[in-house]
């Protein structure tokens, strides 16, 4: 976060893009927190491999 500061004061907030993870897993993680959407593209419930996913909002 220091680091993330320093950048801003010195060139300013047009000039950084501060990216941080919101979530990071991999082999391993027993949260079952990522699990649900690769499970579900993997091993669709239709025979022509079609999936049902969220309406992605308009703004």
């Amino acid at each position: 976060m220091a680091a993330e500061q320093h950048l801003l004061a010195t060139l300013g907030a047009d000039r950084v893009l501060v990216a941080r993870a919101g979530l990071i897993a991999g082999p391993g993680d027993v949260s079952g927190r990522t699990g649900y959407w690769p499970l579900r593209f993997a091993h669709p419930a239709t025979d022509d491999g079609s999936v049902l996913v969220p309406d992605s909002p308009t703004w």
